[in-house]
């Protein structure tokens, strides 16, 4: 099975995880494994899922052969979840009647609420149901990037918040059985409840045993190896052990050229500075293929897998050259007060987002902001960046939403206002099972919800100032659609909550609640305003030149049109530039110019960032912010 370690293919080995940032190769890799695989042990049944909502298998696939023993899934959540919905919609009403003051109009007004978040929460549900199936021999799974990986490993734990809430809710009913009639048994409501938990245990201790083996996927730049090993902490407190780590498309240092071999050099200091992360693992490399791994050249993929030799740290000998910027430059109307980067992760989003902030010639002030639920602008920027702005250069600051900070301050506000109402509630009354159900009323939201309050929280406050500009790094692909999906989905949540606290004022007063949910329904009607103006909001896509790359941002390209969201420029980053003495770069650049020509041929301007040395030191980012951006139409 060529370079493929043996552990993968293990009768033992019933789930197979390949995780890491966007766009290191983890699709690539993922697909590579199964089809390796399959063919080595054709009477194994394997499911290779996808439960990132940017799916690429098939892109990645094109024409391969896809062994009879190989089950390709991709996950659409909202469909799963649709069919989840039709299966249990009664027996969740049922428990909520059982147990809540809420009339059936209410129950089911919380019930139709389409949130996002469900991207994590039918994962798990999914991956329970396949490890439960026991003709499915091997699980491959190719996860989201980063972050949002992260809160789908932490969900099994996170939703036992869920599953306490139904419990709550049928304690009152419990409680009432048991007393007139002497007893309780349990019935259909309970066995549901019972069966979510354990579909959940089934998943968490899979996950931290023998059985599951945990790959990282990453690149020699030092950012990515930087969120390697962040990741591989956060995974270290959920108890998952990552074991192996794959350092993909590593650049030869081939003599005859100064780019490759600055490339390499660079590559090579930065394995060093992550020594004793990568001697605790099993770690393998792949160069940088002059073919596109995709399709029939899959079969390939892992026998050029060899053992990373990191070896003695090289002494700086080449200086590489900086990215380049080819075609018109960028330039916006001076109304605009938001530009949005997005694209397929990997491509470098970030280091366009840090370049504009720095290189956007403006007589505001600039504050680069990230969604990203793992942000990246600490090892792009030198400078650690938190929550608060800190200032990375004359007029610019950086800052990170903290989601989860922001969901806790409304809930605590909410607990604080139910503590206020039984304090007040009439003298004999006893509501000691509903006071339990209306603690837990913020629950039943499903995860996500605590991404597009934040958002909605901060992002308005920085543009309520007009002498502000805010350029924001946007999560991958797949979780950038549900961003820009959430004004009429946090606008359907807020209506929701405020009927119900309307209608039962007389139980539940909550004006701190109220007043927050006020705010934030003024905040959404700014973003809303500012997100449809395109003289204020333009959305810059950074893509690769690949064909997976090109064909995962067409599919971004016309969502965003659909919203509708301006959009009218590509930025193709690591283009190569053809060296003559160098037949690994002629080899590249050939590969790239029908992607180019593709884009080319597309309604948009085209501009292309050449490769150089990785842009993630200040001065070098913004010398590529002032190639990007003409400065005589935005100052």
């Amino acid at each position: 099975m060529g370079g493929l370690p043996q552990a993968f293919a293990a009768s033992d080995c019933r789930l197979l995880v390949l995780s890491g940032r966007g766009g290191v190769g983890k699709t690539t890799a993922a697909v590579a494994c199964a089809l390796t695989i399959a063919r080595a042990a054709p009477q194994r049944r394997l499911v290779l899922l996808s439960i990132d909502p940017a799916h690429s298998l098939g892109d990645c696939l094109d024409d391969a052969t896809v062994p009879a023993n190989v089950e390709v899934r991709e996950l659409d959540a909202r469909a799963r979840h649709q069919a989840f919905r039709h299966a249990h919609d009664a027996t969740l009403a049922e428990i909520a009647r059982r147990g809540t003051f809420l009339d059936e109009h209410d129950i089911q007004q919380f019930l139709d609420l389409p949130l996002p978040g469900l991207d994590e929460l039918m994962a798990v549900l999914a991956l329970s149901d396949i490890i439960s199936d026991p003709a499915v021999d091997q699980l491959i799974l190719d996860t989201a990037p980063g972050g949002h990986t992260l809160r789908m490993l932490a969900s099994p734990t996170l939703l036992t918040q869920w599953f306490d809430t139904l419990d709550a809710l049928l304690a009152k009913h419990r409680f009432l059985l048991a007393t007139f009639r002497g007893s309780y048994q349990p019935d259909h409501t309970d066995a549901f409840i019972d069966d979510l938990r354990e579909r959940c245990r089934r998943v968490t201790e899979l996950l931290r045993s023998g059985q599951c083996r945990f790959v990282f996927v990453t690149t020699a730049e030092r950012s990515a190896l930087s969120d390697t090993q962040s990741m591989a902490d956060e995974l270290g407190k959920l108890g998952i052990d990552v074991e192996f780590v794959l350092v993909n498309r590593r650049t030869p240092a081939t003599p005859t050229c100064a780019s490759c071999l600055a490339a390499a050099q660079t590559e090579k200091m930065a394995l060093h500075t992550a020594t004793a992360f990568l001697q605790e693992r099993r770690v393998l490399e792949i160069a940088q293929l002059t073919n596109e791994p995709r399709g029939c050249a899959l079969d390939l993929f892992w026998a050029h897998a060899t053992p990373l030799d990191l070896g003695s740290p090289p002494r700086p000998s080449i200086v590489g050259s900086p990215p380049r910027v080819r075609g018109q430059q960028l330039s916006v109307p001076p109304s605009c007060r938001l530009v949005m980067v997005a694209g397929k992760g990997g491509v470098g989003k970030t280091t366009v987002a840090c370049a504009t902030a720095l290189g956007w010639s403006t007589k505001h002030r600039v504050v680069l902001l990230s969604t990203d639920p793992n942000p990246t602008f600490t090892s792009h920027l030198g400078v650690e960046v938190g929550t608060r702005p800190v200032t990375i250069a004359p007029g610019k600051q950086a800052q990170t939403v903290d989601a989860t900070a922001q969901w806790q301050a409304l809930r605590q506000t909410y607990l604080q206002d139910v503590e206020g109402s039984l304090l007040r509630k009439p003298a004999g009354v006893d509501l000691s099972f509903d006071d339990e159900v209306m603690e837990h009323l913020l629950d039943v939201g499903p995860p996500g919800l605590d991404e597009m309050i934040a958002v909605t929280q901060v992002l308005p406050e920085l543009l309520a100032d007009p002498d502000t500009c805010v350029v924001l790094d946007c999560a991958a692909t797949g979780h950038l659609v549900r961003l820009l999906q959430l004004p009429e989905l946090l606008s359907q949540w807020i209506r929701t909550m405020f009927e119900v606290l309307l209608k039962y004022r007389r139980i539940l007063r909550a004006p701190q609640l109220s007043d927050r949910l006020i705010a934030l329904s003024r905040n959404l009607k700014q973003l809303r305003a500012v997100l449809s103006d395109p003289e204020q909001t333009r959305l810059l896509l950074v893509t690769l030149p690949t064909e997976v790359a090109y064909a995962e941002a067409l599919r971004l390209l016309k969502t965003c049109r659909d919203i509708p969201l301006c959009i009218d420029t590509v930025v193709v980053n690591q283009v190569v530039a053809p060296v003559d003495n160098c037949s690994r770069c002629l080899a590249l650049a050939e590969q790239q110019r029908p992607v180019l020509a593709h884009w080319a041929q597309q309604d948009l301007s085209c501009i292309h960032i050449t490769r150089g040395v990785s842009p993630t030191q200040l001065d070098v980012l913004t010398s590529l912010g002032k190639q990007l951006w003409r400065t005589n139409e935005t100052s």
